[in-house]
């Protein structure tokens, strides 16, 4: 029996908009709902905003770096 570990990737989170992205890209954001609940999802920089197919009605709080793509491992046979 073969246990395979998952591995996770750490996220650097930078505060927003006390730190904002300097170019345009696409980034991971933290969201809040004014309720209580909170959201990741992915949107994009530009001009000073985030931007997730128009302007995002939720709070920014927080945004990261994406991680690299997922790559399978290769076997050596």
């Amino acid at each position: 029996l073969s246990i395979r570990r998952r591995t996770m990737t750490h996220v650097d989170w930078h505060p927003y908009p006390k730190e904002k992205p300097t170019k345009k890209d696409r980034y991971l954001i933290n969201l809040d709902d004014g309720n209580g609940h909170q959201y990741i999802t992915i949107a994009t920089f530009y001009k000073s905003i985030f931007w997730e197919s128009g302007v995002i009605d939720h709070i920014v709080t927080a945004w990261a770096e994406l991680p690299e793509p997922y790559q399978p491992e290769v076997k050596n046979e």
